[in-house]
Formats: structure tokens, sequence, C-alpha cells
């Protein structure tokens, strides 16, 4: 039964989708770095969206833009790596 179990969890994290990128590379590199920030000092981010509030090119940042579920996910990611304190 526990091997089952442990099947049942194996699938859940498969279904899992990854958002994806935006075609746009000089966007995508926007929401990598921006992502970055937010992931290094979550903190930032507050003040982050209301220095960026009305500028197309951070639509992003907030709920209903196509690639907010992307920045969210590179936040995710770049916040489970362990920093590199002089790079």
């Amino acid at each position: 039964m526990a091997e089952s179990e442990e099947e049942e969890e194996e699938e859940d994290a498969d279904d899992v989708v990854t958002p994806e990128p935006p075609i746009d590379r000089r966007a995508c590199e926007r929401i990598e770095r921006m992502a970055a920030v937010v992931a290094w000092t979550p903190t930032t981010e507050l003040f982050l969206n209301q220095l960026m509030l009305g500028d197309k090119q951070f639509d992003f940042m907030f709920p209903g833009h196509k690639h907010h579920a992307y920045y969210w996910h590179r936040i995710a990611v770049l916040g489970r790596r362990p920093r590199l304190l002089y790079s």
C-alpha cells in the first residue's frame, strides 16, 4: 500500500505544468531580472509593484497578464537556489 501512495505522489508532481516563457527575448530577460530581485529580497516586491505600476513593460508583475504565471514560477525556482555571496 505504501508503494502505491508513493507512485501517486510522483504522478502528482509530474502534473505541475511549467508556464511557457515569453517568445520575446527582451521580455524574458526583464522577467528573469525582476524575478531574481524578488527571489533574493522578497520585501522589495511591493516597492517594485508600486514603482512599475502603469509601465507596460512590467505588466507581467500583475495578475491577469499572460506571463504573470511564468514570472511567479521563476521567483519560486530562483528562491530555491542557494545564493552566491560573491558572484
